[in-house]
């Protein structure tokens, strides 16, 4: 199957706690430390044998999110306190939530940020190489070799796979998109030390409700100015904002308006594709911990 749209489908150690899924860890240990005052407080309210745990302090605050976005409005909201809602954000910073599917009860696949999908996972170049190689080979009007999600049948036919298109969309999961920011090693989004596990530190460019918002988009512009440059130009904005490509790719000039010389880019990014080894960080036995920056890829020893 072609997965660079749902590439933990296909990347087995995405749904492992010791690998993939250590952000979903750290985060519900996030949580039983962050809510211990509100958890007193709300039980404090409530009789009988209804004991609310930090599991239920998320589910709530995210219906206040939801039945806002849906109706305008959630009486969930009032039942906490700014600091609650700050805490909400850090723990998505952390990890998302778990997604059931209905028509597959076993298939609990973690949607999650920086430690899951993002440069502290072991796993999220390799998830997002799938991507990675179909933007290339757009550029370069060549088809990609299956060196990690994709289906090399699909993505070597013009039929389904064109390659002289002006504007390309694809269509994805926002935890996704976080995979394909990490795989393109765009690390100016993550400045920074890796996240602290205890408290939000304030230290870290990253955060998931600006990187990976609700319509999350994820735009690349090659550009034509003969006045302004001689070779064309490229550059990339996450939710409206120019991404400082100086500060993530060698070769790539500081500029106010985020551009970096298309040939550079093509060669910085087909490194990248190089370096990220599909197999090892999906299928391999090893060992990846919270509280590193692992750009994206699997530690090469068990006890990283």
């Amino acid at each position: 199957m072609n997965n660079s749209g749902a590439p933990y489908s296909v990347c087995p150690n995405s749904n492992i706690a010791s690998r993939g899924s250590i952000g979903s860890t750290v985060a519900t240990a996030f949580a039983n430390n962050a809510f211990n005052g509100t958890l007193a407080r709300l039980n404090s309210e409530v009789s009988g044998a209804l004991n609310f745990t930090s599991a239920d302090i998320i589910d709530m605050l995210q219906l206040c999110a939801y039945e806002t976005d849906a109706l305008g409005y959630s009486s969930f909201c009032a039942l906490f306190s700014e600091q609650d809602f700050i805490n909400f954000e850090y723990y998505y910073d952390l990890v998302s939530d778990v997604i059931v599917f209905a028509s597959e009860p076993s298939a609990n696949i973690p949607q999650s940020f920086y430690y899951n999908q993002g440069p502290g996972s072991p796993v999220a170049a390799a998830q997002g190489k799938g991507f990675l190689q179909e933007w290339v080979a757009r550029l370069t009007h060549t088809f990609p070799t299956a060196m990690s999600a994709l289906n090399e049948t699909f993505d070597n036919s013009s039929t389904y796979f064109p390659l002289n298109q002006s504007i390309y969309a694809d269509a994805t999961h926002e935890v996704v998109v976080l995979d394909t920011l990490t795989a393109f090693n765009l690390t100016a989004l993550f400045n920074g030390p890796p996240l602290s596990l205890n408290t939000n530190l304030g230290e870290n460019s990253f955060v998931a409700s600006k990187q990976v918002p609700f319509a999350t988009h994820f735009t690349t512009q090659v550009l034509n100015c003969p006045a302004r440059n001689v070779t064309q130009q490229i550059r990339f904005i996450v939710n409206d904002a120019v991404v400082p490509v100086a500060d993530s790719h060698p070769g790539c000039g500081v500029d106010p308006d985020g551009l970096c010389a298309l040939p550079t880019m093509i060669n910085v990014l087909q490194a990248r594709i190089n370096e990220i080894d599909f197999n090892y960080d999906c299928y391999a036995n090893y060992t990846a911990k919270p509280g590193v920056n692992y750009n994206g890829r699997a530690p090469r020893n068990s006890t990283s």
